[in-house]
């Protein structure tokens, strides 16, 4: 059985006013391994972002012990870019989101950004995963050879019309065609639009799954709400990457109670 990395996703503690230092140095206290970026809080223009700026953002979480895990939330600073009719700079922007993620020590980049993918009227599933297809290869081809691996995340239809189960991100995956290009699993969003069972989901999907967000369906950390995260993290018992908390909300305690009371709760099961 692998050891569980466990990280955070870091926006919620943003909102809360909490600086990039002080968020990793909470972290680390409550024995996070890792720390989660959303671009849109490091930036307006993340993309543009200096190296050395980001090498800075670096040294603080590795003086605390933590690794920055990578990149999510990719395009909710840019909300007239789109990938489902896209523009010519939309390459532009995810390749620099590339290269800050490598800058700094991300391997992982998580598209998900629901905005920015509204399917358009009248196309098919296969038209409309050619097109995907079309903006995402270069894109794969530029994380490999940055170390990055690039995953297109399902979301719930609630969000979007564009890749909403894993199976649809499979199709993805499969016309993309390029090893850096991979799939995560979303356990909120799978637990509303799948028809599996989350364990069973991760069993059909183990070799497509690169990433992990952990997350009750009702938005808020594991532990949290009615789901039980066991047979979750059972079956995810031969993954070895990265276990990364996104919450959507908090309870009345506050997200830093969450953040702790829920890696006390996902370590107790492993």
């Amino acid at each position: 059985m692998n050891a569980p990395k466990f990280a955070f996703c870091h926006e919620m503690l943003a909102d809360a006013g909490l600086d990039f230092g002080r968020q990793c140095e909470f972290l680390a206290r409550c024995g996070y391994q890792g720390i989660e970026l959303a671009p849109h809080c490091l930036a307006e223009a993340p993309h543009l972002m200096p190296p050395s700026q980001a090498a800075a953002l670096a040294r603080t979480a590795r003086d605390t012990g933590l690794e920055i895990t990578g990149l999510h939330w990719l395009l909710t600073a840019y909300p007239a870019l789109s990938v489902t009719e896209p523009a010519p700079q939309v390459h532009d922007v995810l390749k620099g989101l590339v290269d800050l993620c490598a800058a700094l020590g991300g391997h992982v980049m998580i598209h998900g950004s629901p905005k920015n993918r509204v399917r358009p009227e009248g196309i098919s599933d296969a038209e409309l995963t050619d097109r995907l297809a079309q903006v995402f290869a270069p894109i794969a081809e530029y994380a490999g050879a940055a170390g990055i691996t690039y995953c297109i995340e399902a979301l719930d239809p609630s969000q979007t019309q564009t890749i909403t189960t894993m199976d649809e991100a499979e199709a993805l995956i499969g016309k993309v065609a390029h090893p850096a290009f991979r799939g995560m699993l979303d356990t909120r969003s799978a637990s509303k639009a799948e028809v599996l069972a989350l364990p069973d989901l991760i069993t059909r999907h183990r070799e497509t799954i690169a990433h992990v967000h952990l997350n009750d369906r009702n938005g808020l950390v594991p532990g949290a709400g009615a789901d039980d995260f066991a047979p979750v993290l059972g079956a995810l018992r031969d993954y070895s990457g990265w276990l990364s908390i996104e919450p959507f909300g908090a309870t009345p305690k506050g997200i830093q109670a969450d953040a702790r009371e829920t890696l006390t709760y996902l370590k107790a099961m492993r």
